[in-house]
Order: C-alpha cells, then structure tokens, then sequence
C-alpha cells in the first residue's frame, strides 16, 4: 500500500536572465513586465512525486513578472495535488504511534533550446512554511534537500516535514473500550454457578459483553 498527502501550494521559482534587463533611465516608468512564461527561457520544472501512474505533471502557471535588472519571478499553482509518501507497510506495525516524512519532490530537467542546465537554489528551511488542516496530525521538523544526478543532468529539490499522528482518539476510541470489555469477560469466571443471593447468567453475561 501506498501512503500519501494531498497538497496545496504556492511555488516561486526565481532566476536572472541580462537579456531581459532593460535600463531604467531610457525606461523611468516601466517597474515591471508581465509576460508568458512560454515566450522567453524558462527552466524546466516538474513535481515528480506526484501519485499518477507513469507521468509527471507540470505545475499551472499563475504569472510571470520581469524586472529591469533582468531578474524573472515565476510563480506556479499547486492545486489539490496527491503527493507519494511511501509505503504504508513501514510504519503499520507502530500505529497510531506512527511518523512519517512527507513531502514534495522539485526536479529540474535541462533545457534542450540552450545548452546549459537549470540550477535551483534551495532556500531556507524557514521558506517552507506547511499548515496541517487535519487536527489528528502534529507536525514535525521541516527539512530542504538538493540532490543531483550528475549522469542525466537532472537536480531534485526535495522538501519534506514530519509528521506525527496524535494517538488520542484512537486509545480513547477503540484501545480502552477493548480494555474495559476483556476485564468485563474475564469477570463471568468469578460469577458461582449455583447461588441463593446472585442470580446471573454466565452465558448472558459473556454474549452481552460480545454485543457491546
């Protein structure tokens, strides 16, 4: 089995390109361009630890912002994206006092129009700020992570954080009631069979337990 998170998100990616500068003296009004991301160079980026089945998807583009030192901002949507975690069997025997290490992997492929191959910057682990909306999960340390492959050109930014599940309600749910009614059935066998003062039933007793 396969253990996932379902995600969303805003991802900057930022870089300089001096053929996109422009000199603000010639150009006093212009502060910024807004343009598609298509029409100039762009490195390739994919989220590749999305949970679909023999693909990798690219993110949806929100808008892309110049500015006159040539600097480009290129903002990208992550929107209810399932993200791979890893399996399930793993952590099974320590539930519900699991941990898990979920996150988002950022691979950047070499562009094939220019000969020279994306570097991504790995920001801050303060960058990577996450809010858990289920109440059941703590979460835990956040960590970055740049890994290149030097034989396909390929670098992978991996961001991934902790994660805890509150154990609460379940040992509240289903470990003490499991508890109370084992000492409920182990106290039929202190029940005398033949009595004048307790009139109860073993049988009763035990199928009442079973019910409950």
């Amino acid at each position: 089995a396969t253990l996932s998170i379902v995600g969303y998100g805003l991802m900057v990616l930022s870089w300089k390109d001096s053929r996109l500068a422009w000199s603000t003296t010639e150009y006093p009004a212009v502060e910024t361009i807004r343009v598609d991301v298509n029409k100039i160079w762009h490195p390739v980026v994919v989220l590749s630890n999305l949970l679909k089945s023999g693909s990798v998807v690219p993110l949806r583009t929100i808008q892309t912002v110049i500015y006159p030192d040539g600097s480009v901002v290129w903002e990208q949507n992550i929107n209810s994206a399932e993200f791979r975690c890893g399996s399930i069997d793993d952590t099974i025997l320590r539930y519900p006092f699991d941990h898990h290490r979920c996150g988002i992997d950022v691979t950047s492929y070499t562009s094939e129009e220019f000969s020279l191959t994306p570097v991504l910057e790995v920001p801050p682990e303060e960058a990577f700020d996450v809010e858990i909306a289920n109440e059941d999960w703590f979460q835990g340390d956040a960590s970055v992570k740049l890994e290149a492959d030097e034989a396909s050109t390929l670098e992978t930014v991996r961001y991934r954080v902790g994660l805890t599940r509150d154990p609460l309600f379940v040992v509240l749910s289903m470990v003490v009631p499991s508890f109370l009614l084992n000492i409920i059935s182990f106290a039929q066998f202190w029940i005398p069979t033949q009595s004048e003062t307790i009139n109860l039933d073993r049988g009763g007793m035990a199928i009442t337990t079973i019910l409950a």
